[in-house]
């Protein structure tokens, strides 16, 4: 399969997937939802079923403005709903390691370390980790912060999940597509991204 153009410029990479996750609060950080993106605007999207034992537990320590900005948002994506972190695991890892599969290495691209560890958790709990780490990369993207065109690009791309499918900030896969869209706004051209990885 083609490499798109935006992973052909970068030697070190065959596709690109931006991701985003929301959870319980900055104190102690608990998953509650993955969305992902790819470059070519493939999408996986799960969420804790707070019907569960598990999302009854972490919807009960949520703070304030989770449940004001996050929970709110629940269940707006069909067939997201997952009783644990071992079956998010588990659908994000498949998802991932049949991208990987169909198009080779894959770069995770992420705006706050909160994110990769919460995922990565989710990936060894779920018995994947092992499968994928020798397939994927990971790229801190904080660089983009507080950048003109970025900013305009993913405030776009807010836009066009709200009027298109309900999903505001603070949405994982609102969220996932957003970063996609500032990170194509900003290397669009070609030009490579700091090798950043603190992961």
């Amino acid at each position: 399969m083609p490499h798109s153009t935006l992973a052909s410029s970068w030697k070190w990479v065959d596709v690109f997937v931006f991701f985003d996750t929301e959870f319980s609060g900055f104190t102690e950080p608990s998953l509650l939802s993955i969305g992902l993106v790819s470059e070519s605007g493939d999408e996986s999207y799960v969420e804790l079923d707070m019907a569960s034992d598990l999302g009854r537990l972490r919807h009960a320590t949520a703070n304030e403005y989770v449940h004001a900005t996050v929970l709110s948002q629940w269940r707006h994506v069909p067939d997201a709903a997952c009783r644990d972190d071992d079956e998010i695991g588990q659908r994000v890892g498949n998802w991932l390691l049949d991208l990987a599969r169909r198009d080779g290495t894959v770069e995770l691209v992420y705006d706050d370390k909160i994110d990769a560890d919460l995922l990565e958790t989710a990936l060894q709990k779920a018995g994947m980790w092992s499968a994928l780490q020798h397939h994927m990369q990971w790229s801190i993207a904080s660089y983009l912060r507080e950048q003109r065109v970025v900013d305009d690009a993913m405030a776009a791309s807010w836009a066009h999940s709200l009027s298109h499918d309900g999903l505001e900030r603070h949405h994982a896969l609102a969220d996932a597509r957003a970063l996609r869209a500032g990170f194509v706004a900003m290397h669009g051209t070609g030009a490579p991204p700091p090798r950043g990885d603190s992961h």
